[in-house]
């Protein structure tokens, strides 16, 4: 055998030489084995478990609405998800641009006299707010004082359903989010969640006193203006100081847009009771939604901070007592089907004994003589109405559907004279024993909108 026959062996640790005709499948076992180690790790990962995503929190149930109940002005589980999992409340954009806009957005200029300085006043653009609140609150945070300006242009673009929502939007906010939401309570200082509530009481408090209560959009600010700028329709035969004073109001109203008695009259006229009837359930839904608030606030607050609502508790009363007169008034105008098949049963009785159909016979209720009051001014209404009788019976209509404070503030028009027959009746007494039994804490004097 030659030297070059000789095949050297190979040297520990080195791979022994491949047999000739062998190389092509060993380069493709060495290029298989990578792969073939990906797919084991691949296989590995499938068996492994795959962590289950966080649930969400179960929406609260549909509770069953009247069948008169307005439709839902926002859509209030999407406002009320979590942020994410770890941070249910988002972050905190006090100091972020779009925390500025939407209070940009709501502001409006003060409607001052400014001489040769006037210019264009700004004025508030709700809806824009109500598009740059929903998606901050939706997706970037769970913020009172967002939640507040939203609400108070849902009652400005909605009435009475976007109280009752907004209402309902707080209320869910501090009994979801209470431990994360903002402003933050800082040791034990709830003071910037205070005064997000105690702004919202006054603003709403006044936005709802617009809300439509007769079919012409007049609410119950309307019906104030009508007292204070009770116009004659005739002037004729006054004296020329009382000529003059009412002609000076009567500019007043046409100058700043306010609404006369007699407008007041003719919408009232105008307005039906199926109108009335779905105001009526509005506003009782809106006092339901009041209550759930101050409950979640007796709730979550500390009894020393909590802040009282005693502002829209008000002007829920005030609009109720007046919508409840307007409504009484209607319902004997348009009564129920079985009220007039009785009534028909009655004069087909007096037809048969001879007797003239009509109003006769003993009054049997207090409804039954206000209905029959209703009848006279009716009556003259149609065959004089010229005349100032049917006007007159309306009035009593009215007035014997008010308690007898809103009487008295509807009669006498010296303050001073009213407020003395209040405290000798002991209204005053009342109505603060009242404010302080349904609500506990006290109310900022300013509210600080951009805690």
């Amino acid at each position: 055998m030659s030297d070059e026959e000789v095949t050297a062996e190979p040297q520990e640790g080195e791979a022994a030489p491949p047999e000739p005709g062998n190389e092509a499948p060993q380069a493709e076992a060495e290029e298989a084995a990578p792969v073939a180690e990906a797919a084991a790790e691949e296989a590995a990962e499938a068996e492994a478990p795959v962590p289950e995503p966080e649930p969400e929190p179960e929406p609260e149930p549909e509770e069953e609405r009247h069948p008169l109940s307005r439709e839902r002005v926002i859509d209030l589980e999407l406002l009320l998800r979590p942020i994410s999992g770890e941070s249910p409340s988002g972050e905190y954009l006090r100091y972020h641009g779009i925390y500025d806009e939407i209070s940009e957005a709501r502001r409006a200029d003060e409607v001052l006299s400014m001489g040769a300085w006037q210019t264009d006043l700004k004025v508030a653009d709700f809806k824009l707010v109500i598009q740059l609140a929903t998606p901050v609150l939706e997706k970037q945070t769970k913020d009172l004082q967002i939640a507040s300006w939203l609400v108070e242009a849902l009652v400005a673009e909605h009435g009475f359903a976007g109280m009752r929502d907004g209402l309902r939007l707080l209320n869910q906010l501090l009994s979801r989010f209470w431990e994360s939401m903002y402003p933050e309570v800082d040791e034990g200082d709830e003071e910037g969640r205070a005064n997000a509530l105690a702004w919202v009481d006054r603003e709403v408090s006044f936005l709802v006193k617009k809300a439509p209560i007769t079919i012409d959009g007049w609410g119950y600010n309307g019906y104030l203006d009508s007292k204070k700028f009770d116009i004659p329709a005739s002037t004729e035969g006054l004296s020329t100081d009382e000529q003059a004073k009412f002609a000076a109001l009567k500019e007043q109203a046409e100058r700043e847009n306010r609404v006369t008695n007699s407008m007041w009259d003719s919408a009232v006229a105008r307005t039906d009771r199926a109108f009335c009837e779905e105001v009526s359930i509005a506003i009782q839904e809106c006092e339901e939604e009041y209550k759930k608030l101050n409950e979640a606030i007796e709730e979550k607050f500390d009894r020393n901070q909590a802040p009282s609502l005693p502002e829209m508790r008000k002007a829920l009363q005030e609009i109720k007592s007046e919508q409840g007169s307007l409504l009484e008034q209607k319902r004997l105008e348009e009564p129920d089907p079985e009220d007039e098949v009785a009534e028909e049963g009655g004069e087909a009785g007096e037809a048969g004994s001879g007797r003239k159909a009509g109003i006769s016979g003993p009054i049997a209720s207090r409804r039954d003589a206000l209905k029959r009051l209703n009848e006279v001014a009716a009556f003259f209404r149609k065959t004089e109405p010229h005349s100032p009788v049917s006007y007159l019976v309306n009035r009593a209509i009215q007035w014997g559907n008010m308690p007898l404070e809103n009487w008295l503030q509807d009669v006498i028009k010296d303050q001073n004279i009213l407020n003395q027959i209040k405290q000798t009746l002991g209204f005053n007494t009342l109505a603060d024993e009242s404010i302080a039994g349904n609500a506990e804490g006290q109310t900022p004097e300013e509210p600080p909108p951009n805690q």
